[in-house]
């Protein structure tokens, strides 16, 4: 009976392995990752099919097996039928679309399968996948391509409208007639258009209606609106930039008082950096007013400034803050922003102290427009950084220049013309002169600081020239901008004139990604546009490949072309 015992054993164990390894699914083991992204192998009908009649489904083949859960929202008929498609699956490689309506006569059609489709392994489309076919005797081949920049544009789509028949004004509330998804690197193509005039935008749909949310949607907007004809149905270099659009000025959060000396003012919206705010605060008890000894708004959070004050006391303060705009370029309202806070008696322990500055001491290679840059531990009295804080060249005469004070805790001095090549220079600091403003010095009376440092060899540095070329009257002026593909990511720009030789200067030597953009209002930024009211955004262009710089060497013919 042993023996049998053991057989039982034995062959119970086996069919256990045998059934667990059935009932798990998984891929083999060994060998690379698979990374290849989903291929259409086969459709009905064939691409560029014409002189459809009728069409009860179409049907896309892979060559392997599709997370179904992925193509929600992913298969979309354009233009749309009235009733739509269904999808339906004819094994585990062949999806069905069934139409719920007729087709419309002389139309041509493209059902597109979006980059959210993946594999089992999760592999996605690498790009849209369009099957184009016509209820008509031809295929419409208008076809209109750019590319959005920015950080993880994958999920943006790319909407078309015509004009012929559609009020401008009211385009974005509606589903747009075309629309496809950017690829990867943030390259589009909006293919099989018919012959007409077509408005453009790029947008980050966040809740999937097909249609353009304010406040809430990224969207990017086009620098003209695109005429195809049968003689010329190709637009290309139709680039974006996306922002979220604003129309609504920073309100106020509350005024709360960190110690007895500074008040945050905290507001609903992040500012623009660069500013001054004008602030009065007055004491509701005694109608006096507490002194403002200056403002900053916060690097770390730009929806909150920072007032600097006279002693409080633990009392009812109202003020009043003006002159601000938010990152949306929206002003606060012109009477002012009123808050109320009460007085702290706390003392600041912060002892008023130079952190940082840049460059540092004895830094090689400091850039020829670089500026000086002071981070302190309190607000500095911006008289003192005048009388206190020299730049000295290598003969030790003074370097003149401004001071850019909108934040009083890291303050920037700018020279007022480039620094020489290849010399040295140094920063001196006199600690007994330089004051927080409190009141309270940087050091003791005989403490002064310095900090040398080398600006970069001439024979270590090269340049880009091109030139920026448009017809288009009015056009005067770009912006050049060379940004390192690689590492510190540095950034270098250059103002120029169109039609005429350009030169970006004083490259480290590396790889670079170069854009220009035509400065149509001349304030030397780039203008993204607008929707209400309309406004087209500037248009740029990114050179097609990255442009090596070398020491010593000039990297020419990096020319733009900017068609009318």
């Amino acid at each position: 009976m042993r023996p049998v015992i053991y057989c039982s054993v034995i062959l119970f164990a086996l069919c256990a392995l045998l059934l667990g390894s059935c009932a798990v699914r998984k891929a083999p083991g060994g060998g690379p990752a698979d990374k290849t992204p989903p291929e259409v192998v086969h459709t009905f009908p064939k691409a560029d099919s014409t002189d459809i009649t009728a069409l009860p489904y179409l049907e896309i083949e892979f060559q392997e097996n599709l997370d179904r859960a992925s193509l929600r929202n992913q298969v979309w008929l354009l233009p749309e039928v009235p009733g739509g498609i269904e999808l339906q699956w004819k094994g585990g490689k062949k999806l069905r679309c069934l139409l719920q309506d007729s087709l419309d006569q002389d139309q041509t059609y493209i059902l597109t399968l979006g980059t959210g489709i993946k594999d089992l392994r999760g592999n996605k489309l690498a790009a849209p996948f369009v099957l184009p076919f016509s209820t008509g005797p031809v295929i419409d081949r208008g076809e209109i391509s750019g590319r959005v920049v920015g950080e993880k544009v994958e999920d943006v789509f790319i909407y078309a409208y015509p004009l012929d028949s559609l009020s401008s004004d009211t385009l974005l509330r509606q589903k747009p007639r075309y629309y496809t998804q950017v690829e990867k690197g943030g390259e589009f193509r909006i293919q099989y258009l018919k012959p007409a005039r077509y408005r453009v935008f790029a947008l980050k749909d966040e809740n999937g209606d097909r249609r353009y949310s304010f406040q809430t949607d990224l969207i990017g907007v086009p620098f003209t609106d695109v005429a195809l004809q049968s003689e010329s149905p190709l637009f290309r270099n139709l680039n974006f930039s996306l922002t979220r659009e604003d129309t609504n000025s920073a309100g106020l959060v509350r005024a709360v008082p960190a110690h007895r000396r500074m008040l945050e003012v905290i507001l609903s919206e992040p500012l623009q950096l660069e500013q001054s705010a004008r602030i009065a605060i007055l004491d509701s008890a005694q109608n006096a007013p507490l002194e403002v000894l200056g403002s900053e708004i916060d690097p770390a959070d730009p929806a909150i400034v920072r007032v600097y004050t006279a002693p409080q006391n633990e009392t009812v303060y109202t003020g009043q803050i003006r002159g601000l705009r938010d990152v949306a370029g929206n002003p606060l309202p012109e009477a002012g922003l009123p808050f109320r806070f009460r007085g702290k008696t706390r003392e600041d322990t912060t002892r008023f102290r130079l952190s940082r500055v840049k460059p540092s001491a004895r830094q090689k290679n400091v850039r020829y427009d670089a500026a000086l840059q002071f981070e302190f531990s309190q607000p500095a009295d911006t008289l003192s950084l005048r009388r206190g804080i020299r730049l000295l060249n290598a003969d030790s005469l003074e370097v003149p220049g401004s001071w850019e004070l909108y934040s009083l805790t890291v303050p920037r001095f700018i020279p007022d013309s480039l620094l020489h090549k290849g010399s040295q220079y140094l920063i001196r600091i006199d600690s007994a002169a330089v004051r927080s403003v409190f009141g309270a010095a940087l050091g003791d009376t005989s403490g002064t600081a310095y900090y040398p440092f080398d600006t970069w060899l001439w024979e270590d540095l090269g340049e880009i020239a091109g030139m920026v070329r448009t017809a288009k009257t009015g056009w005067d002026q770009a912006l050049l901008e060379a940004v390192a593909f690689t590492g510190s990511k540095e950034s270098f720009q250059a103002v120029v004139r169109t039609n005429s030789p350009y030169q970006i200067p004083f490259l480290p030597e590396g790889t670079y990604q170069v854009t220009a953009t035509i400065d149509i209002n001349g304030n030397q930024h780039f203008d993204r546009g607008a929707t209400v009211p309309f406004r087209y955004a500037e248009p740029f262009l990114i050179y097609s490949d990255t442009v090596k710089v070398r020491k010593r060497w000039t990297s020419d013919g990096i020319d733009f072309y900017f068609s009318p």
